[in-house]
């Protein structure tokens, strides 16, 4: 649940009433001070303070309001989103995660963009099979031949790291076209897919005129939900079927990989496979496990 409190300032809570557990909101968006649940009309401000709620004096005589209000979540405004850890109790230094990459990607300005299209689908894979599907271009030729393929390079693609987080550039045929003589004028998002993968399960995909926003939120080990959000420029926000077209193409592309990475996870299942084999050019893919994997047994030093 996130809100603004009065001061502007944006928080986010678990959507759960602090009395019986409860779910407190069930609409998608609003604009509220004060939030009631449906169960028993306890209530919460903003800031998710509790603020009271029927017959309190005689039923919870020692409540202590100051430890009863929602349950935070860290929280950080920057770059033109709010960036949320889903998980409470966690010390996160968001502004030491987003550092590496800050320059760069704060270039995009998405302060000036708003959303113009978005879908929340489910997909039968591991999380990091759809990851993984963005950050190699192998695949364009064979697994999108019947879409974008035409449009790109075979198999050519660049990645920077940005510890923990990566971009990957994929060249358009249009880049090797390119009049040296104009280079002055020359935009990398003109003639490129631009991907930015902010570990683990963040990724925007910066194109011509918009950038596309894709988040995953890992539901099981073979189960994942995506939000899948078209942002546009504020200026060029109104052009509502030029940007559903946009949309509907982005989403044409990837439901084409996430297929991919259901039939990737069935092939885990089966146990065909003892390990899976990576070639020279899918660098990134290395990469990106191996990050996986220090996070990993970072979490086990901590367990044990």
């Amino acid at each position: 649940m996130l809100t603004r409190d009065k001061d502007g300032t944006a928080r986010a809570f678990l959507n759960v009433c602090r009395h019986r557990g409860a779910r407190l909101v069930s609409e998608d968006e609003g604009c509220k001070h004060r939030f009631t649940c449906p169960n028993h009309a306890w209530t919460f401000g903003s800031d998710g303070a509790l603020v009271g709620g029927p017959h309190m004096e005689s039923g919870f005589p020692d409540i202590d309001k100051a430890q009863s209000g929602l349950a935070p979540l860290p929280t950080h405004e920057s770059m033109g989103l709010i960036w949320v850890v889903p998980k409470t109790g966690m010390a996160c230094d968001i502004e030491a995660y987003l550092e590496p990459m800050r320059a760069d990607f704060a270039a995009l300005d998405l302060a000036s963009h708003v959303i113009v299209a978005q879908d929340t689908i489910e997909i039968a894979a591991n999380w990091k099979i759809l990851v993984e599907g963005g950050i190699e271009a192998y695949h364009f030729k064979i697994a999108h031949r019947d879409t974008i393929a035409p449009f790109f390079e075979d198999n050519l693609s660049s990645y920077t790291v940005f510890a923990p987080h990566m971009r990957s550039i994929l060249p358009r045929a249009t880049m090797a076209k390119l009049d040296r003589a104009t280079r002055d004028a020359w935009r990398v998002r003109d003639h490129a897919n631009i991907l930015y993968t902010f570990f683990p399960t963040t990724q925007f995909l910066v194109q011509q005129d918009h950038v596309v926003m894709i988040t995953s939120r890992p539901l099981a080990a073979d189960r994942t939900a995506l939000r899948i959000a078209t942002l546009a420029p504020l200026a060029n926000a109104d052009d509502a079927e030029h940007w559903q077209r946009n949309h509907a193409i982005t989403r044409t592309t990837l439901d084409e990989d996430f297929a991919l990475g259901e039939g990737i996870q069935t092939g885990l299942a089966s146990g065909a496979n003892s390990h899976l084999t990576l070639g020279r050019f899918e660098g990134a893919l290395t990469k990106f496990n191996a990050m996986v994997d220090a996070y990993l047994q970072e979490d086990q030093g901590h367990a044990s």
